[in-house]
Parts: C-alpha cells; sequence; structure tokens
C-alpha cells in the first residue's frame, strides 16, 4: 500500500514538473522564436493573448521593473503600449491621486481591459487613450 502512494505521489509530482518546464520552454523558447520571425517594427500584440501579458506568474517577476523606474507620487506618468493593463493599475497607485498616469495603446480592445482594470480598482487618476504612439493625445 505504501509503495502505491508513493507511486502515485512520484507520477503527480512528474506532472507537474512537466507542466512547469512545458509552460517555461513555451515562454523562454517558442515565445521568443516567434517575434523574431516578426518582420521589423514588428506589430501589437493581438488582445486575444493578452492573458500571455496578464497574468500574476509575470507580474510577480515584472514587479521589480516598476521599482526600478522609480515612480512618484504626484508625478505624471506616460505609459505607452499598456496591452491589458499588467503594470497600468501598480504604477496608478503609485503616482497616487494627485498624480496622473496616461496609458495610450492604439488597440482599442486593450484599452477596454485597462479601463476594466482601472475602474475595479477604484482609481481616478488613470488617462486611458486609444491613439498611435507618434501622435499621442497630450499637450505639449
Amino acid at each position: 500500500m505504501k509503495a502505491k502512494r508513493q507511486g502515485a505521489a512520484l507520477r503527480v509530482l512528474w506532472t507537474v514538473w512537466a507542466i512547469v518546464g512545458g509552460l517555461a520552454f513555451f515562454w523562454l523558447v517558442v515565445m521568443k522564436i516567434l517575434v523574431r520571425l516578426q518582420p521589423a517594427g514588428g506589430s501589437p500584440c493581438p488582445a486575444a493573448l493578452a492573458w500571455l501579458v496578464n497574468n500574476p506568474i509575470r507580474r510577480w517577476y515584472m514587479h521589480p521593473a516598476l521599482d526600478r523606474v522609480g515612480i512618484r507620487p504626484g508625478e505624471r506618468v506616460l505609459e505607452l503600449g499598456p496591452g491589458p493593463g499588467a503594470f497600468t493599475v501598480d504604477a496608478a497607485r503609485r503616482v497616487g491621486p494627485e498624480g496622473r498616469l496616461v496609458a495610450v495603446d492604439i488597440q482599442p480592445k486593450m484599452i477596454a481591459q485597462v479601463e476594466k482594470q482601472v475602474h475595479e480598482a477604484g482609481l481616478t487618476s488613470v488617462e486611458p487613450h486609444v491613439a498611435d504612439a507618434y501622435e499621442l493625445p497630450l499637450d505639449d
């Protein structure tokens, strides 16, 4: 009986390792190959793949990026290409209610996801805009 339980536990452990390894391989190898195969200049991430950008694991290991940027309360921050808003809510919390975070993306579906996250978080310091990076909706 003990051997059966150990065998079952070992199978579960191998299954978990296989899933984690498969995801890591997909993220670190396959996605890099796909990005390199894109024509020069690239294209925006399709809204259907927003879950790849905005997932808890990525937010966890990318959180230090916002620490390095050094966003302070009261600042006005431009977030170009926020996608589904992976950093928007955290960055908006850092600028606080006295600051502004301007999120600009070329895709309406991505900005809709940003607006949803901002609304759910109860933040009022975010200005989401659908616009091109070459024609920003900002005063000079």
